[in-house]
């Protein structure tokens, strides 16, 4: 159970407070259908194979990203130890947009295949920073893209407290960045933090990021 004082507990409990659906464990096989069928529709968008997420539980709320009633949903991996994936969906669309944070900041360095040099000091990935700042995410949200522009930033204000806790990870729309880094149905993603997924891929959206700030990229 996760304590009252940590960051994903009061995340959930905001969540919780707004419009949210209860999963008994009961419903839990055909729960993980019903996600892997959202995943796909977006993962398909990008010609990927959706991740396979079995959960017993799940809190899903209404976020503002794209338009109002925007939904994400938090499904429990495992138990013992508890892990969790927040399906952020388009609440965020790059890593740039959610990271760095203040409850996780940009690492003294980076070490990530294609970065340049390797591993690249964070004092020269911040050159590149529009802000120079390690604890403010790289990207800002397209004013002109989010119907409610304070809204949305807010909720990946919210997000980034599920993004610095080491039992959840968040994947969303159109990371292209962790293609390499987790694997695909017919595997399942119970054991992700086992296999590292999110720590392969927390970092790696910045390899783009220097090339397209180089003239390099091809994206």
């Amino acid at each position: 159970m996760l304590s009252s004082k940590n960051p994903t507990y009061q995340a959930v409990r905001l969540l919780a407070s707004r419009q949210t659906a209860s999963i008994s464990p009961s419903e839990g096989s055909k729960l993980s259908t019903i996600l892997a069928m959202v995943a796909s529709t977006y993962w398909m968008h990008q010609g990927y194979v959706h991740i396979l997420c079995w959960s017993c539980s799940c809190v899903t709320d209404t976020m503002v990203q794209h338009s109002l009633g925007h939904l994400n949903a938090l499904a429990r991996t495992s138990s013992n130890p508890d892990t969790f994936i927040f399906l952020a969906a388009d609440s965020v669309h790059l890593g740039g947009e959610i990271r760095p944070s203040e409850l996780l900041p940009l690492p003294d360095e980076v070490d990530e295949p294609g970065i340049e040099p390797r591993p690249c000091p964070s004092s020269q990935l911040l050159q590149i920073h529009p802000l120079h700042s390690s604890t403010k995410p790289f990207l800002g949200l397209d004013p002109c893209f989010p119907e409610q522009l304070k809204e949305a930033e807010h909720t990946i204000e919210l997000i980034q407290n599920f993004d610095a806790d080491d039992r959840v990870f968040v994947i969303f729309t159109h990371d292209t960045s962790i293609y390499n880094a987790i694997e695909f149905f017919p595997e399942v993603a119970n054991d992700w933090k086992t296999k590292a997924w999110k720590k392969n891929g927390f970092w790696k959206f910045l390899v783009n990021l220097q090339q397209v700030a180089s003239g390099e990229s091809n994206s």
